[in-house]
């Protein structure tokens, strides 16, 4: 019997770091993930937090890594998307919150494809499809009397609820940069004006 291999874990976060959407990029290192298929759960947990900390452009990439991780091996077993299965949601909820629409789109065919492969539970299907739609549709309205609150129902899917509050909490960060930043260039102004 052949001992186990463990995955290595620095080397695990620089191919984490490294990927990029590339068909070579992405399936050379599913192909090197793939062979520490034991080590699937700690493999997906450094993925997810790669991808938490990742810049849009990264997210998209990592998204690609899972779907090659899942298509190829589902063909061996059934750890990858026992492992998967577990923060797919959250993952895609995360992507979400900060991609274009391009890579949504990109993200819904994925989905799509995931659904009729049947690669994960019908349930995981309609929370996937959930969360996309939710961060899709999701905005804000500013109140007469200028308070600003989410604009969908306070009722409904903890994903749209989970997303109104991102979006709230977005727009409220937002408006107070803009504040921040007129104020040093008020301050800018007035130095440059006292000068004078």
């Amino acid at each position: 019997m052949a001992a186990h291999v463990h995955c290595p874990k620095s080397t695990l976060e620089q191919k984490l770091g490294a990927v990029n959407v590339s068909q070579q990029s992405v399936e050379g290192t599913s192909k090197w993930l793939l062979f520490y298929s034991q080590d699937a759960s700690s493999i997906v947990a450094a993925w997810y937090e790669t991808l938490r900390r990742s810049d849009p452009a990264r997210k998209l990439a990592l998204l690609y890594l899972a779907n090659h991780v899942l298509q190829e091996g589902r063909k061996k077993g059934k750890e990858w998307v026992d492992e998967f299965s577990k923060v797919i949601v959250k993952a895609l909820r995360d992507f979400s919150s900060s991609a274009d629409e391009k890579a949504r789109r990109s993200a819904d065919k994925m989905i799509k494809v995931w659904e009729d492969r049947r690669v994960f539970s019908s349930s995981h299907a309609k929370q996937m499809k959930e969360v996309m739609k939710a961060e899709q549709t999701s905005s804000f309205v500013v109140t007469r009397s200028g308070k600003i609150r989410p604009d969908v129902a306070t009722e409904g899917s903890f994903a749209a609820v989970a997303s109104a509050r991102d979006v709230y909490a977005a727009a409220i960060k937002a408006f107070g940069d803009e504040a921040v930043a007129r104020q040093k260039a008020i301050d800018k102004l007035r130095a440059v004006l006292a000068k004078q």
